[in-house]
Parts: C-alpha cells; structure tokens; sequence
C-alpha cells in the first residue's frame, strides 16, 4: 500500500514535470513604419482607419494633385517648345560645317552657332530634371502600401496642409499583417532558463503558434529582462496590441 502511494506521487511529480512552464505576455505590433508624405501639399483623400487591413498597392492618401499636374505640364511645354528650336539650330550648324569646311564661313561664325546650339542643349537638359523632379513630387504625392498590411493608427485627415513644420506630425501607422511581436518581463533566473532557446509556443485566443526568439535584454534600471518573440499568424486571425498571451517554454 506504502509503495501504491509513493508511484502514485512519482506519476503526479512526474506529470507535471512534463508540462511546460507559462509566462504571462502581451502582443505588440511588428514591423511598425510611418507612412507619411515628404512632399508639400494639401490633403484631398484619406481612405484608411484605424484597424484596416489593407493588400499591397493600395492607396492610403492622396495630396490635392492640380499644383503638381500643372508643374508637370509646364515643363513638358518647355521641353515641346525649345524642340523646333533644337532642331532649326542643329540645321544651322551643319550648314556652317560645310561652309566652315569650304572655307567659305569664318571659324568665329561658326563657334557662335555652337554656342546658341549648344546652349538650347542644355536648356532642354535642365527642363527635363525639372520634369522628372516635377513627376517625383507627383509620385510622393500619393501613399500607397508596399506589402500587405494593417492600419494602426491615423494622424491625417483631409484638409492638413503639410510643409516642413506639420510633415512630422502627420501620418499613417502601419504594421505587419501576419508577424506580431509577443513581449514579456521576466526574472534573471527565468531569463537564464530560456537564454538558449530558439522555439517557443504561444497561446492567443486559446490556440497555440510557434514563435522564435527575437531579443532578450534587460530593462534599464530594474532587475528584470525583456523577452521578445516574433510569430507568425494567419491573416483572418484578428488580433490587436496589448492582447494577453501566454508563451510556454
């Protein structure tokens, strides 16, 4: 009867050696950026809120595009207009050419004509950096995503004029769609426990993930350190920051 009761302990010890240890954690964004415009303007459209999950390739927010497409054309116009006039004094200078090579024109006439064919040369250059600096600005103009993504926070609405005093303050956070980050604070000796794991398992929602390690630091000015895990989750899961997870390990 003694050693029934003595296996029986050992089985219960022994069970519950098996099952994992538990930390209490929260989730947090990951791969968190700022979308904001660094070109001035006026806003005309913003199409997110906050919590939006949004395809790569959309559209967040638009600046108002008229001062921008009228730039746009006025240097293509510059470009249109010094073209004949390119044109006309390439012709010019041939002609030169042969005269110079006859002997029938002077080297100095022919120099000027360089000078004015060369000269229209380089105004045409400089009108098409003012192109493609105009249609930059344009591109700037508009917000779009580069990945998949979820809206986390806006800071703009139509109507803000941005320069470079309001640039800063106004944007659009984004994060991740399918990484979130879990983080814990945890003691020296649980710290010294995990140091060397890579895997751990993460319950959110009551279903378990995998995740791995992503740092573990201490935090200033305490005796605790800080456990970071990245995981991988579908997108249809609906999960926010500040959730309450529980990673084992």
């Amino acid at each position: 009867m003694h050693n029934k009761i003595l296996l029986s302990c050992w089985l219960v010890f022994w069970a519950a050696s098996l099952q994992a240890e538990t930390l209490s954690a929260k989730l947090d964004w990951a791969n968190k950026e700022r979308q904001s415009f660094v070109v001035n303007g006026i806003v005309d459209t913003v199409n997110v809120t906050a919590g939006m999950l949004l395809p790569k390739a959309a559209t967040i927010a638009t600046l108002e595009q008229t001062s921008f497409a009228l730039t746009i054309k006025k240097m293509q116009a510059q470009i249109d207009q010094l073209e004949p006039q390119l044109f006309d004094a390439k012709l010019e200078l041939d002609r030169a050419q042969e005269l110079f090579d006859r002997t029938v024109l002077s080297e100095i006439e022919l120099q000027k004509l360089d000078v004015i064919y060369k000269g229209l040369l380089a105004k045409k250059a400089a009108a098409q950096t003012d192109l493609r600096l105009a249609q930059y600005q344009q591109q700037k103009s508009i917000l779009r995503t580069a990945e998949p993504v979820r809206v986390i926070d806006v800071k703009l609405q139509r109507g803000d004029v941005l320069n470079v005093y309001t640039q800063a303050e106004k944007y659009i956070a984004l994060a991740s769609v399918s990484s979130m980050l879990v983080s814990a604070n945890i003691s020296l000796p649980t710290a010294l426990k995990i140091k060397n794991k890579t895997d751990f398992s993460v319950l959110i929602a009551d279903k378990k993930y995998s995740a791995k390690m992503n740092t573990l630091s201490r935090v200033e000015a305490s005796s605790q350190y800080r456990l970071l895990l990245k995981v991988e989750l579908p997108e249809s899961v609906n999960v926010l920051a500040g959730m309450d997870v529980e990673i084992a390990y």
